[in-house]
């Protein structure tokens, strides 16, 4: 909801949602923390971190393979190769698409 709101509340609710991640990470809720990463990502990416929005999709990808959640990893995976083809980063690209084809 905070992400709905725009300007700041879009940029607190990144830092939130990335809290949340490291938080779940750290209880072990595997799959819980790559929705929040999915999201940090999704939202650093709209404001323009493209750092952040690529360490927490490639967090994402990570953590929904350890659930094999194959398809929310597919579509972060997605997220992760537009951001990377969209800041010049072609052969991490590729990397992504590989590891997910292999």
């Amino acid at each position: 909801m905070l992400a709905s709101v725009g300007g700041d509340g879009r940029a607190r609710a990144a830092l939130l949602a990335g809290a949340a991640a490291e938080a779940y990470a750290q209880v072990g809720a595997v799959a819980d923390a790559a929705h929040a990463f999915w999201l940090a990502g999704r939202l650093h990416a709209d404001l323009g971190d493209d750092e952040q929005a690529v360490w927490n999709l490639e967090s994402a990808v990570e953590g929904f393979g350890i659930a094999r959640a194959a398809e929310p990893r597919s579509s972060a995976a997605d997220e992760l190769v537009a951001v990377l083809r969209r800041t010049g980063h072609d052969a991490r690209a590729e990397a992504v698409v590989r590891a997910l084809t292999d």
